[in-house]
């Protein structure tokens, strides 16, 4: 087992968050006024000195996709388990939601843009991290 198992904490984040079936979803508007469902697509695994290898999501405990609720300050995953994390940033800037938090020794950010819902994570701590791409959409 992986010892970045982010079955606890984070993952309901990136659990981010979080994100995609298709690689590219018609998206228009995802700013954070209203609840966003996003897809993992793919994910790489990075030590701290920056030599990443690709993992599948569910060998780090990363659900399928994740419920963003910006408004709320909320993310959950979909997959009928209850991993929640709270958002402690959200911003709009440059046409992207921008949002942050941590928990568990962790801290994470999720870049999406408002246009296509294109979505990059990635989620560090002191030994190194996850980076994490996807795509999310309004519901």
């Amino acid at each position: 087992m992986n010892k970045w198992n982010l079955c606890a904490g984070c993952c309901g984040l990136l659990a981010v968050l979080c994100a995609v079936a298709p690689r590219r979803t018609l998206a228009a508007g995802i700013d954070g006024s209203a609840p966003i469902l996003c897809s993992v697509g793919t994910v790489s695994e990075c030590d701290r000195w920056g030599v990443c290898s690709p993992v599948e999501p569910e060998e780090v405990g990363l659900p399928p996709f994740v419920r963003i609720d910006a408004a709320k300050k909320a993310m959950e995953a979909t997959d009928g388990s209850d991993r929640k994390t709270k958002i402690a940033r959200v911003a709009n800037e440059n046409g992207r939601l921008l949002l942050q938090g941590g928990e568990n020794g962790r801290a994470w950010s999720v870049v999406i843009g408002h246009d296509g819902g294109d979505m990059t994570a990635a989620i560090a701590d002191d030994d190194g991290g996850f980076m994490v791409s996807g795509n999310c959409t309004l519901p």
